[in-house]
């Protein structure tokens, strides 16, 4: 993956998150987790999750539902992406 596509996933990965969430987007970092930093319970964080597929993400994908991380999930997302 080249790096314009990493920064587009990360980009729409934490837009969409602080939109959920209810944050604005530069008060996520990559290394926030979502349960502890981003305060999510498991049922939000499976819901946000679920809620990838309208990018046509893969949410069931094992690298993507066992990310606890932000940059966890940007990396797995664009590894789903073929150039």
């Amino acid at each position: 993956m080249n790096e314009d596509n990493y920064i587009n996933v990360a980009n729409l990965i934490k837009r969409h998150l602080a939109e959920t969430i209810g944050v604005d987007v530069d008060d996520i970092k990559d290394e926030d987790t979502f349960l502890e930093d981003l305060h999510m319970s498991p049922a939000e964080f499976s819901d946000f999750l679920a809620s990838l597929e309208k990018f046509k993400i893969d949410p069931s994908a094992p690298d993507i539902a066992n990310a606890n991380c932000v940059v966890e999930l940007i990396e797995a997302v664009s590894s789903q992406i073929v150039e």
